[in-house]
């Protein structure tokens, strides 16, 4: 499959020509847009032509294939296809968005005695599970979950190790994102009480990135419980937007919901979950796990602690940079913003930037900022290639 693209690249550098010393002389940074021709194999761009947009096509509305094969650029292009897979006939012509999220992660123990969170990173498409080492492909789900452990790892650990199978094993079966998110929570929480007496828990925040339909934008689904929390980066600036609200108990809903159940709400140090059984408390209102919180009888008809999350999507639109996912030490001691500015400038600043060393500046970050928790956090970066047209040609 060859895709025609529409790019507009901030400060890119090109040769010139050689100087007469031998170098090659580069022109100075500017502000260029590009009409790029990649061909893709298996969802993977294996060769790029590329040409300056001169007639200002990308910005036109209805650009129609006929159209771009009048334009010089284009037909230079055309021509270097032709030269490599023989003459190009029988175009079949598809709107579409390319938006690609690749995402990296970093945990640290931090200054805990002991590390609790666990972090899970994965893509598929209908194939299946993707090589984490292979590229972004056009055609897969991107799955970020970061889980922040507590009373113990084994919660943590066990949900990330199965949460997303479970999200993918309903998917397949045609269930909606919505309730696909919902039963996997759940069921990775019950499945976890059931095959153990561990009683620790874990808070999750997830971010599944799908790929657009019939001609609609990649969507962005966020599921949470607990209080990680998931942040929007957009724009040049790296504005944040808060993509979830964290579940506390003293959040006046949930605060309902607990005494509704059959807990209580106290403080001590800060807001948190009692239950009528015995002497524990919790500082989140939502959680998988913590089965000493879903204890059912008849003073207590439903789980204390939920592990149901909440779950929203938005379509990823162009003005999405990345997402961070990341564990309450981060936030506890970095706003959203701050966030998001550490991500943005790691971004602009390194050239050689992976949504992993954005991930490894986050966490550092907080570290530095004197964070007292385990550090965990994962970054999406949305790679967004404006409307383009999806070709397939007949050699």
């Amino acid at each position: 499959m060859f895709v025609i693209d529409f790019e507009s690249h901030a400060h890119i550098v090109s040769p010139v020509g050689v100087l007469l010393d031998g170098s090659t002389g580069l022109s100075a940074a500017r502000d260029q847009d590009l009409i790029v021709l990649y061909l893709t194999l298996v969802n993977k761009v294996e060769r790029a032509w590329v040409a300056p947009d001169k007639a200002g096509l990308g910005k036109e509305s209805g650009c129609d294939l006929e159209k771009l094969k009048q334009n010089n650029e284009v037909k230079m292009m055309f021509g270097k296809v032709e030269e490599a897979f023989g003459s190009i006939d029988d175009l079949l012509v598809e709107a579409c968005e390319m938006r690609l999220c690749s995402a990296g992660g970093h945990s640290i123990r931090g200054r805990r005695p002991t590390q609790e969170d666990h972090m899970q990173l994965c893509r598929w498409h209908h194939d299946g599970l993707i090589d984490t080492a292979s590229p972004p492909t056009l055609s897969q789900h991107s799955f970020i979950g970061v889980y922040d452990g507590h009373g113990g790892d084994q919660a943590a650990l066990f949900t990330s190790e199965n949460l997303h199978k479970k999200l993918i094993e309903h998917l397949d079966d045609g269930v909606p994102v919505k309730t696909a998110l919902e039963k996997a929570y759940t069921e990775t929480s019950d499945e976890f009480m059931a095959s153990t007496d561990d009683q620790s828990g874990t808070c999750g925040i997830v971010v599944l990135v799908c790929p657009g339909l019939d001609g609609a934008g990649a969507m962005m689904h966020v599921a949470h419980a607990g209080d990680c929390r998931a942040v929007l980066g957009s724009g040049a600036q790296g504005n944040a937007t808060r993509l979830t609200e964290d579940h506390k108990p003293d959040r006046e809903d949930e605060k309902a919901r607990i005494e509704a159940a059959g807990g209580s709400v106290q403080y001590y140090k800060c807001w948190r979950v009692s239950a009528p059984q015995h002497g524990m408390m919790l500082a989140t209102s939502r959680s998988l796990g913590d089965s000493q919180f879903k204890i059912l009888t008849d003073k207590t008809p439903h789980h204390i602690v939920s592990a149901e999350p909440e779950v929203a999507s938005r379509e990823v639109v162009a003005d999405d940079r990345f997402v961070i996912l990341a564990c309450d030490g981060v936030w506890d001691v970095l706003s959203d913003q701050q966030a998001c500015d550490v991500v943005n400038e790691h971004i602009q600043n390194n050239a050689t930037h992976t949504p992993q060393t954005a991930a490894n500046a986050l966490v550092s970050a907080a570290f530095d900022a004197g964070s007292p928790d385990n550090i965990t956090a994962a970054v999406g970066i949305f790679h967004y290639y404006g409307t383009s047209m999806a070709t397939v040609f007949s050699t």
